[in-house]
Formats: structure tokens, sequence, C-alpha cells
């Protein structure tokens, strides 16, 4: 992405993979990746692929050192969101665990424990 917050049009366009050529862009890394090969994109990256052959592509949003502030900051916006958007039932028996329900409808308790931890080291 640009300073200006400008994605580049196309991969193919090579140009801006060459700092020298349009300074406003950062440097960019085109390689090949062959079959049975992984590739790591560190959260937040920008990233585009161009398949040269049919494949396979399996991929995980993945919770590691590099993001975990992000996520934890996040399940716990999303739990501020949930709390302010059902506090006119706050007194219902169960409100606060319905709550961590929906906002971890996509996260296991566990994670969320093991994100915690994580974030304080």
């Amino acid at each position: 992405m640009s300073v200006q917050g400008n994605l580049p049009p196309d991969i193919r366009d090579r140009q801006f993979a060459s700092p020298d050529q349009d300074s406003d862009l950062p440097r960019c890394y085109v390689f090949e990746q062959l079959p049975g090969q992984a590739v790591f994109v560190p959260s937040g990256w920008y990233h585009e692929v161009l398949n040269l052959t049919d494949c396979v592509s399996i991929n995980h949003n993945w919770i590691n050192g590099c993001n975990v502030n992000l996520v934890w900051n996040h399940l716990r916006h999303q739990l501020d969101e949930v709390k302010i958007s059902t506090a006119d039932v706050k007194s219902t028996p169960g409100w606060a665990e319905a709550c961590q329900v929906r906002r971890s409808k996509s996260v296991f308790p566990f994670e969320c424990i093991s994100i915690r931890l994580l974030s304080e080291r």
C-alpha cells in the first residue's frame, strides 16, 4: 500500500516492486510458490495471489505473537458492543454469560483466556 493508502492496481504490474521507480510504495516481494510449499503472511500485510495452475489453497487466520494485542483488543471491543446493544435486558439472569457467548461466537473461551495471558506478557 502507498502512504496514501492506495493499493497497487495489479500485482502483474511489476513497476511497484521497485522502490527506485515509485518511492511512494514500499518494497514488494514477488515469488513463485512451488507445490508442497507453505507461505506465512504476517497479520495485516496486504497480499495478492496469482495462481498459475488449478490448485487448492488452505488459509487460516492465525492468532500469533504478531497480532495477539490486536485480537485481544478486538474481542474486548466486541464484548463492549454486545453489552451496549443489550443494555436494556441487563437485569435478566445470565445476561453477562450471554454476552460472552455472543462475543465469542467464533472463538472458543479457552482461546480467549490464552489470548489474554499472551497479551499480558
